[in-house]
């Protein structure tokens, strides 16, 4: 008969506290038991919790395989277990002891196996059963399973041979290593001592280090991995060699330097005038040889830097320096346009050390200078845009290179090009023609702007040549307005020229004679220079007959009709147009043709 819910409670809690007891109990003696193990044996075996049945070890890397060892001397039936199993029973609400599949965190996974692997890290009960129901005997203890990682080992090597072994004790589950130095001498290092650990050697050489990770309280064979590093020992720290500083842009650094050892530790300094100070540290297992740094503190473009390099070890010994190395600072700016495209250069680099610097265009050298700094500017002059090429300065300090950042005046922005000369232009018929005096650089087109009514100039066209012809010259103004500007074979474009002014109202200007007789001179009757708006001329002899029609102003009488020369003699004329203001004009008259 099944108890009520509530006596099952209250059994089930008292059971658990009598089994919380045996617990501790077996605790105190594991705790003596461990004792022993540390001071004497790594064997000693794990007990379950009533003592029914033991392991080997209940500590272990994964794959950790367990074989449970029967000691109840009883009689018993099958013997079952269940081994994964997350569930603590002396958590289990229920009565463990009556029925363990309650208490176990897969009910299904019960086995009559008599041993197990565990493959996942992780703490597990495993439980026995003895014999059947009604009344099955039940036990437990509880496993621990680690993961089986090499030891985190850093090591360094320092002068005098020595091996500096830096231990991570947090970043694994042992208790105690093994380690072999590579020369026939081992020692065990526990997590209760310091966790750096140095060796000298007898001799310089090659050795390889080995450590392996141990449990106190477990399966030692089942943790396998192996940190395994060769060394080279040194008698003394080597001083680094720098080679070359390369300065790429106006806040970055490239260092070229020889083989860094990647057991020792080197840091980069800087000297901004006031004395070396630690500045980045650089990796020798990433930056064996090169390393690139930006830093938007420095500016490469107008102030320079002594770097070296700091060698040194963990163990304390006296740091090493690499010969100091200083950077270029090198600017430009435009000068004039006096003779061409004037460019100024600015440096300054370091006086130790130093003997010439070298200028360098489009990477063939050009000259040498002897000063470390020049804040006055040293002009080159170019014809044209197209000469401009690429900058830099170099200088050797002791043998090494420094070159300054490689700069291209003007690139990827306007030259702002001096102005051409102002145009001049004439009134031709209805069209107006310019002509440009070239400019000093080359020119690759001649833009036109003339002003509009709101007084603003805007581009009414362009040209390669130096003529330029405005068919299309507004009516209504009595003079009209031009500036012109150019753009260079770079694509630069110059400021705009003074502006010209062309009076283009229509100032009615007839001869009272002409003689049409092909000598040049006054051969054409005409009115003269200007814009003349709806204009009309009729030419009339003494009897009123029609000599002569035009509607444009360019166009006049050379003194003929129908082909034939017309006689001596006066002429009446009449010539209608619109003025400037759109006014309409009439203007009447007289002349004499004379041959």
């Amino acid at each position: 008969m099944k108890l009520p819910f509530t006596n099952r409670r209250i059994m089930s809690i008292s059971s658990r506290f009598f089994h919380k007891a045996i617990f501790f109990s077996r605790l105190v003696c594991s705790s003596l038991l461990l004792l022993y193990w540390f001071n004497g044996t790594l064997s000693a075996q794990q007990l379950s919790t009533n003592g029914d049945f033991r392991l080997t070890n209940n500590v272990g890397c994964a794959p950790f395989t367990v074989t449970p060892e029967v000691l109840f001397p009883g009689t018993f039936g099958a013997v079952q277990y269940f081994y994964f199993n997350e569930s603590d029973p002396l958590d289990c609400p229920f009565n463990f002891n009556q029925d363990p599949g309650l208490c176990v965190s897969h009910p299904d996974s019960l086995t009559s196996a008599s041993s197990y692997t565990f493959h996942q890290p992780g703490t597990y009960y495993i439980v026995q059963i003895l014999g059947t129901n009604p009344t099955p005997r039940v036990d437990f203890i509880e496993v621990t399973v680690v993961e089986d990682i090499a030891p985190l080992v850093g090591i360094s090597v320092c002068d005098n041979n020595t091996a500096l072994l830096i231990f991570d004790f947090d970043g694994d589950f042992f208790d105690f290593y093994d380690i072999d130095f590579g020369d026939g001498n081992t020692m065990q290092l526990y997590k209760t001592q310091d966790h750096r650990v140095t060796h000298v050697y007898s001799a310089p050489g090659t050795y390889t280090i080995r450590a392996q990770g141990r449990l106190l309280s477990g399966d030692n064979l089942s943790c396998q991995l192996v940190m395994e590093q060769p060394i080279t020992t040194i008698d003394q720290i080597p001083m680094p060699i720098l080679d070359s500083l390369i300065v790429q842009t106006q806040d970055e650094i490239t260092l070229y330097y020889q083989q860094l050892n990647d057991r020792l530790v080197y840091n980069l300094e800087i000297d901004r005038g006031s004395g070396f100070e630690f500045f980045l540290l650089i990796s020798p297992q990433n930056n064996p040889r090169v390393f690139q740094f930006r830093n938007f503190n420095l500016d490469h473009l107008n102030e320079s830097y002594r770097f070296r390099i700091e060698a040194t070890d963990f163990c304390g010994s006296t740091s090493v320096y690499s010969d100091p190395i200083a950077s270029i600072g090198l600017n430009y700016s435009l000068a004039s346009f006096d003779n061409g495209i004037e460019v100024e250069l600015d440096w300054q680099t370091s006086d130790i050390g130093f003997n010439t610097i070298d200028y360098f265009l489009n990477g063939n050298f050009q000259q040498s200078f002897n000063t470390p700094s020049n804040t006055t500017g040293f002009t080159i002059t170019f014809d044209n845009c197209t000469d401009l090429g690429n900058i830099y300065l170099e200088h050797v300090f002791n043998g090494q290179l420094s070159r300054s950042i490689e700069i291209s005046p003007f690139q990827e922005q306007n030259l702002d090009l001096p102005a051409m000369s102002v145009p001049t232009g004439i009134l031709d018929g209805f069209g107006i023609t310019l002509n440009f005096s070239p400019p000093q650089f080359q020119v690759s087109e001649y833009e036109v702007l003339r002003r509009d009514e709101n007084g603003n100039f805007q581009q009414i066209g362009g040209t390669v040549n130096t003529t330029f012809r405005d068919t299309n010259v507004p009516t209504g103004f009595p003079q009209v307005c031009y500036v012109v500007r150019y753009i260079d074979v770079c694509g630069n474009t110059s400021e705009v020229s003074d502006q010209l002014c062309i009076t283009v109202s229509g100032a009615i200007q007839v001869p009272n004679a002409f003689s049409p007789n092909g000598d040049n001179i006054n051969d054409v009757f005409t009115v003269g220079e200007g814009i003349f708006q709806s204009f009309e001329m009729y030419i009339y002899n003494r009897w009123g007959t029609l000599m002569f029609h035009s509607n444009n102003p360019a166009i006049g009488w050379r003194g003929t009709f129908e082909g034939q020369l017309a006689p001596m003699g006066t002429y009446t004329y009449r010539i209608t147009f619109a003025n400037a203001d759109n006014v309409p004009v009439t203007k009447t008259g007289t002349f004499v043709l004379i041959r």
